[in-house]
């Protein structure tokens, strides 16, 4: 049954997935091999060219997590040119389903190129992070993934020191939350945007927007926000590792401003 298996392919791009982000390459390796050999003697036992898979929408899913799957392990072990290789036979395949298809996998190739992009940014090269993640533009559907494109920029280039062009992007990045949201990826940017402001000497805005933000965050109105008043009962169930990673950075920001 087709169904079954999308839904195989799925549990198996994610299993290798998470087995990558835990640093558990033997296992990865293992499924990948399971996933391989599944792939080619049920999804594709007659050995299609990748185009002609995108005349089945559940074949052409399986496909989609197939080609991730191989990207993703590839990157992991600096096997970039194997990685770019995959994600030219994705394209190949978005290039060959239809619109609704497309609409629906266009994520698959933003998140691999952007993987790919984060990798170059990981180990120093700048200029090809840079560039890999322009080439997610045309992949971009959606508010959530024109935020993406953005703050990917502006973490690159906080990465780089350029504290200029990052605030710019970040702002941008800002733009696609709404007034009420709760998003840990707001907060998260929001700090790193009073970071830059603190970089760039501009102290009050730096800490009003601190204060604003921890305001939000822990639903304090802002005339009585004091943030060296502010205790770990104060967050309830805020206790993310992204939220203390915020709380980390609000302390560098603090600590900026003491060197000042």
């Amino acid at each position: 049954c087709n169904n079954y298996v999308d839904y195989n392919s799925t549990v198996l791009q994610n299993l290798i997935n998470n087995y990558i982000s835990y640093g558990d390459i033997k296992s990865a390796t293992k499924y990948l091999k399971i996933f391989n050999s599944y792939f080619s003697k049920t999804i594709n036992p007659q050995n299609l060219a990748i185009e002609k898979l995108a005349k089945n929408d559940s074949i052409s899913s399986a496909t989609y997590s197939y080609l991730k799957a191989n990207i993703d392990w590839n990157i992991s072990q600096n096997n970039l040119d194997t990685a770019q290789s995959f994600i030219h036979t994705m394209q190949l395949l978005y290039a060959a389903s239809n619109i609704k298809l497309q609409t629906a996998q266009a994520r698959y190739l933003f998140t691999c190129i952007e993987s790919l992009g984060m990798h170059y940014k990981s180990v120093g090269k700048f200029k090809e992070s840079e560039s890999t993640y322009h080439k997610t533009q045309p992949y971009i559907n959606d508010e959530f993934f024109k935020m993406k494109f953005h703050a990917n920029l502006g973490i690159l280039f906080y990465d780089e020191k350029d504290f200029k062009k990052s605030l710019l992007e970040i702002n941008q990045a800002l733009q696609y939350f709404s007034p009420s949201t709760k998003s840990i990826s707001f907060f998260m940017l929001s700090t790193l945007k009073s970071e830059l402001l603190m970089h760039l000497n501009q102290e009050k805005e730096s800490i009003d927007l601190l204060n604003l933000l921890y305001s939000k965050m822990l639903e304090i109105p802002i005339e009585n926000i004091q943030l060296q008043q502010i205790s770990y009962k104060n967050f309830n169930d805020l206790n993310t590792i992204r939220h203390i990673s915020l709380l980390i950075k609000s302390a560098n920001i603090c600590e900026l401003q003491y060197d000042k």
